[in-house]
């Protein structure tokens, strides 16, 4: 029993994501790319003219 643990545990530590769900990463990454995108429409695309 003591080796499924240290295998589980080690599983886990090779990941490289912590002690996070998958998708809580998922949520993460795409609320710093909304930020992402917003604040480059603002400052870029909003400007008249745009990129042109």
């Amino acid at each position: 029993m003591e080796e499924k643990k240290e295998e589980a545990s080690s599983e886990n530590k090779g990941s490289g994501y912590g002690k996070r769900p998958l998708w809580q990463w998922i949520v993460i990454y795409l609320v710093i790319g909304a930020i992402v995108y917003g604040l480059v429409y603002y400052f870029i695309l909003s400007k008249p003219g745009g990129l042109y």
